[in-house]
């Protein structure tokens, strides 16, 4: 006589922990036991040898390759061997199994003012000279009265308005903002240490993916009717 024994529901981190099947038989009985996709695809060998009296199979929760398994239904296979027909039948336990996400820590805030000095100069220097260019064109253009009307006044009237254009922004690109050594350097500091802390979330948080939960809901044991 063969029969299987598993917990309803088992919850347990994979790799670290175990999904446990104990397995009993009257006799000593040779047996295998595999885990199989419900469609017949094989995941792993749990054991293969022989029982007396009883014997707990462990899975650490991976596949044969040493990956997590999908979600979804699973069956634990146990098959006496060599199969007789007077002998004990085959026996299977479906299992549901579902990923259960890990708990991940959240990225540290990078560093920011006050905490840092600015890095670069101020980009207003730089907008105000081309504000003060284009502010200054636009009055020439709309004051006649100084050039008169003819021609020629209209035209230089414009040539004065290109001219303080390019006053502008000449002193546009005179003024874009630089870095400042110094700050960068009293900021860096802050920076590594930042990134030493984001470097030790990411450390952690492969660690608990790594050993993610599993939760395994089993079905009944039923007499199987074929090998997975």
């Amino acid at each position: 006589m063969l029969s299987v024994q598993v917990p309803p529901v088992t919850e347990l981190h994979a790799r670290i922990e175990w999904f446990t099947a104990r397995l009993v038989t009257t006799s000593v009985q040779s047996v295998t036991a595999t885990l199989a996709r419900d469609d017949g695809t094989p995941v792993r060998t749990l054991y293969d040898g022989p029982v007396a009296d009883s014997l707990a199979v462990k899975w650490d929760g991976l596949t044969a390759a040493g990956s997590l398994p999908d979600d979804g239904r699973y069956v634990l296979h146990v098959a006496p061997h060599p199969a007789l027909d007077d002998g004990p039948r085959p026996l299977q336990v479906t299992l549901d199994i579902t990923q259960v996400p890990p708990d991940t820590l959240p990225w540290p805030a990078p560093p920011t003012s006050p905490t840092l000095l600015p890095e670069r100069t101020s980009a207003s220097p730089a907008l105000g000279s081309l504000a003060t260019g284009a502010v200054a064109a636009g009055a020439v253009v709309a004051l006649p009265s100084l050039f008169g009307r003819s021609g020629e006044a209209t035209g230089a009237r414009f040539a004065v308005a290109a001219a303080v254009s390019i006053a502008g922004l000449v002193g546009f690109f005179a003024h874009q903002p630089r870095p400042i050594e110094a700050n960068i350097r009293a900021n860096a500091p802050a920076r590594a240490e930042w990134q030493r802390r984001v470097d030790a979330v990411k450390t952690e948080n492969a660690k608990r993916r790594g050993s993610a939960r599993l939760l395994i809901r089993a079905g009944p044991v039923t007499v199987a009717e074929r090998a997975p």
